[in-house]
């Protein structure tokens, strides 16, 4: 297995919360049956049961989190607050606000200029929300939650779009991660 291949599969435990023993990896040629493997593994039911979107929970909780790490009003908080301004001269802490949130995979902090631009990472609270709602999506559901089909499947191929690129509009289920997306 390729780099593209193992950043996918440590994507997809982190956004799930499970590990996939790399015995198991081999056989999850295709998105349908990741999605497959991850039905059996997680609990499951038949109608998605998450009374709001992950972004909006992510928000939520990364705010309230912010809030009470840097001492501040968590209603001076917006989705397009730069995280420059609620961390200020106390950027040391970025990662312990990723403990505070239990998250799995923490971003980079984005940069100014063209060059941290190109490189990744997150610079405001909503793209922070997004990325925890992608890459810590069971930390962010309601303790318990089961999973529906629909929502694995659904995530599945938002971890494919954001971590490689991958248009999914151009493929289905049924594709085959190496052959027909070229992810080795």
């Amino acid at each position: 297995m390729g780099l593209d291949g193992v950043e996918f599969v440590l994507a997809i435990e982190g956004a799930f919360g499970i590990e996939i023993p790399d015995s198991d990896v081999v056989a999850l040629e295709t998105p349908r049956l990741l999605a497959d493997y991850l039905s059996e593994r997680l609990r499951t039911t038949a109608t998605p049961q998450t009374p709001a979107c992950l972004s909006q929970r992510a928000f939520y909780k990364a705010r309230a989190a912010a809030a009470l790490r840097f001492g501040q009003d968590r209603r001076a908080f917006r989705p397009d607050t730069a995280l420059s301004e609620i961390l200020g001269s106390r950027r040391a802490e970025w990662a312990a606000l990723g403990d505070d949130l239990q998250a799995s995979q923490w971003p980079r902090l984005k940069g100014a200029g063209w060059r941290a631009a190109l490189s990744g990472g997150v610079a405001t609270l909503g793209e922070l929300a997004h990325h925890l709602a992608v890459y810590d999506a069971a930390a962010m559901r309601p303790p318990d939650t089961p999973w529906s089909r629909s929502e694995i499947e659904q995530l599945v191929a938002t971890v494919l779009e954001v971590e490689l690129g991958v248009n999914m509009s151009k493929f289905s289920l049924d594709s085959r991660f190496v052959r027909d997306m070229g992810i080795d």
